[in-house]
């Protein structure tokens, strides 16, 4: 039995699908707007949310602050997870997380119900945030690929900016 070391090697032909450039700036930038939005969206809202609720200080510091740590504690296992189990995967499964804690928020009676929805909410956008970008820059060429970052950046920014 010999050992060949110097036989070359084929490489898996892959075959990939492009989708076209806006749409894959639309699929990677809408949900990142939403996450990046509802992070500052609530700053607005506390002075309405504290007579709804009868919420004390307290509760109003955990609104803002439950979705905040949530996401800064989730992001790096959040990627660590789309590399295990497929980007496209956990970037789904962030969307619908994040979808679901925002329907529970917006139904929520006591206050304690709103701050488990924001921290559902964190760990939802953990997932978007990484993995969009990482989503865009593997489906756009390489000759767009900065007008796409570009746009998904500038997106991003309008989030904040207009969350509060």
């Amino acid at each position: 039995m010999t050992l060949l070391l110097d036989a070359p090697v084929e490489a898996p032909i892959v075959s990939r699908r492009r989708i076209p450039i806006w749409l894959a700036i639309i699929a990677a930038s809408l949900p990142m707007f939403m996450s990046t939005l509802d992070n500052l969206v609530m700053t607005n809202a506390l002075p309405t949310i504290r007579t709804d609720l009868n919420a004390s200080v307290e509760e109003l510091q955990w609104f803002v602050n439950a979705y905040t740590l949530s996401f800064a504690s989730f992001i790096l296992m959040a990627s660590a997870l789309g590399d295990r189990f497929g980007r496209r995967t956990v970037f789904v499964a962030g969307i619908a997380v994040f979808t679901a804690a925002s329907v529970f928020s917006a139904l929520s009676t006591e206050s304690w119900m709103l701050i488990v929805g924001r921290a559902i909410q964190g760990f939802g956008a953990a997932a978007i945030m990484p993995l969009s970008l990482t989503l865009l820059v593997g489906s756009v060429s390489l000759k767009f690929r900065p007008l796409a970052i570009g746009v998904w950046g500038g997106i991003s920014g309008l989030g904040v900016a207009l969350g509060p």
